[in-house]
């Protein structure tokens, strides 16, 4: 069935004229969709109310009391800048991050009239660093390698190249433009920052145009692979494994600017000289491959379809298996359940990381379960409609160091985030004690192992209650564990927190702080690793109503 959007029609060649903006691919909708800035200026929670905010204008009122305008779920609002704020902009567009040698950290969001470059080392308090022009368009995209920060656009230009090397001191220039390779136009860029090179993805029905890095202030021409046209790519060099030394490019693809045959392609990228298509990949009701994004361990691949979501089919991604690039197969999809469109995705920390559009970010736990994850927190820049038009958020970049979030929305600019998962999740019931009711457990403070964070909390203990914590890498059920009232949730080697026995006191709890390099097991002490999942209960004394013990409920903990 020909799609309703690939014959331009009237409304959409005026539409196109009057935006003035370069083209994507041809009948993008997003033009038909344009909607106005989002106006007046934003907030940053580190400001008191009516303070200046970078671009002039003061801190909103109506964002006081935690950012309570946008709906979000686990997800924090630490500051968000307007296009007004930043320099006043008809649309917004993709975001990356660069975080210098220095730690200092920083947001480089594209406008429909170029960059900014925002510090967010401070989250709370955004400071706008410098403000690049470019070709005005509705699309541009940014990467980083090393010192140097890479901006393309639809508009034309070729290849902007930008000297971060003085950013902590407030200077960013633009470098150089580069504009070998035919078509100055490009969609979307990509590095593949362990060989050092540089794909423009599509522009002017183009594939990926190869440049060198080796200098990185000056990107060298050296290859295209035209075989199909190109809208987004990732690139990786394998390091280890059966395919280490490969550079493999996954590639959403397909023929007249992607409307036709859209797959992921996937191409072996070594020898630029003698690049090999591996596979055109198809997947169910597929209508525009637009973008997508390894899992962390490089055996799934994440895809997006720009325009399969049409109010009766819900946002959805579709998962390919990649373990063997030489044998990837499709192994199925999952939607959240909204009518919003899926744009922009990226893995990290054991996540999936999603811009879509009207519904904005949305988070997805993916080391829990990979190929049906459940959502676990979201941030809606766009609270206004859940409809599959193309407006609100674009992009995000969940890869700083300080893992603050960074977003972009077509009409209401930056958003500075903080992701809040879960610590851990209970199971397992537990019986009632003295107090007449079951003791309780949480995990408190931060799943990552970086952080070092970890306290274990039970609550409603029996008052002055002798008490200690347990812990195994597996779970199970006994009951009555060692003549207790209680049940037993673990499995497996049994560690015990011994050298930490409390008492509950007057207010009934116990805590115990968790160093997660140093587990203690029946031999000894076990080093959690990243993916592992430790479950903890405690066991406390009680009279109820003689002398016996009880134990809380377990709580799981997957360490990132």
């Amino acid at each position: 069935m020909k799609h309703p959007l690939r014959a331009p029609s009237a409304a959409f060649i005026a539409l196109s004229s009057l935006a003035a903006v370069g083209l994507a691919h041809e009948d993008d909708p997003k033009v038909l969709h344009k909607r106005p800035p989002t106006p007046g200026s934003g907030y940053a929670r580190g400001l008191a109310v009516g303070q200046p905010l970078p671009g002039g204008g003061t801190n909103t009122q109506f964002m006081g009391g935690g950012g309570t305008s946008f709906p979000a779920q686990n997800v924090t609002l630490r500051a968000w800048l307007t296009l007004g704020d930043l320099g006043g902009a008809n649309s917004g567009n993709d975001v990356w991050g660069y975080a210098a040698p220095s730690g200092r950290e920083y947001a480089i969001i594209g406008t429909s009239s170029g960059v900014n470059v925002v510090e967010v080392t401070n989250p709370d308090v955004p400071s706008i660093i410098a403000t690049i022009p470019g070709p005005n368009s509705l699309w541009r995209d940014i990467r980083t390698f090393r010192d140097r920060a890479y901006v393309v656009s639809e508009g034309g230009d070729g290849i902007q190249v930008l000297d971060l090397r003085s950013i902590d001191a407030g200077v960013v220039t633009l470098e150089r433009t580069v504009t070998t390779g035919g078509s100055t136009a490009t969609h979307n860029v990509s590095v593949d920052t362990v060989s050092g090179f540089l794909y423009r993805c599509g522009g002017a029905n183009h594939g990926l145009r190869i440049y060198s890095l080796a200098d990185q202030a000056n990107p060298t021409y050296v290859a295209t692979w035209d075989d199909r046209y190109v809208h987004d790519a990732q690139i990786v060099t394998y390091t280890s494994g059966p395919q280490a030394g490969r550079q493999i490019a996954y590639c959403c693809a397909g023929f007249n600017g992607g409307w036709t045959e859209p797959t992921l392609s996937i191409v072996d990228v070594t020898d630029k000289q003698n690049m090999v298509t591996l596979a055109h990949i198809p997947y169910p009701g597929r209508v525009y491959s637009h973008q997508g994004w390894l899992s962390e361990d490089r055996t799934l691949y994440y895809l997006g379809d720009e325009l399969d979501e049409n109010g009766t089919i819900f946002t959805r991604t579709h998962v390919f298996n990649v373990a063997n690039p030489n044998a990837a197969s499709y192994v199925g999809q999952f939607s959240n359940g909204s009518q919003s469109i899926g744009h922009n995705m990226f893995t990290a920390h054991g996540y999936l990381f999603q811009a879509n559009y009207t519904s904005g970010l949305r988070i997805f736990d993916v080391a829990s379960n990979p190929l049906t994850p459940q959502e676990v927190a979201y941030f809606d820049s766009a609270p206004s409609s859940t409809a599959a038009t193309f407006n609100g958020m674009w992009g995000c970049y969940p890869f700083l160091p300080s893992r603050t979030i960074l977003c972009s929305d077509l009409e209401s600019g930056l958003f500075v985030l903080t992701f809040e998962p879960e610590v851990g999740s209970t199971y397992c019931a537990a019986a009632a004690n003295s107090t007449g009711q079951p003791a309780a457990i949480e995990a408190v403070g931060s799943p990552f192992l970086a952080d070092d964070d970890l306290q274990i909390l039970a609550t409603g203990l029996p008052a002055f209650s002798n008490g200690y914590f347990v812990v195994s890498a597996t779970q199970g059920f006994v009951a009555n564990a060692g003549g207790s009232q209680g049940n037993l949730c673990l499995g497996g080697s049994l560690g015990r927190y011994i050298a930490q026995l409390g008492n509950s006191g007057a207010l009934g709890l116990l805590t115990v702080a968790v160093d997660a390099q140093a587990i203690p097991q029946p031999n000894g002490f076990a080093a959690a690793q990243v993916g592992e999942t430790w479950s903890f209960q405690c066991w406390y004394r009680d009279a109820n109503p003689g002398v016996t013990s009880n134990f809380t409920p377990g709580v799981a903990v997957r360490f990132r």
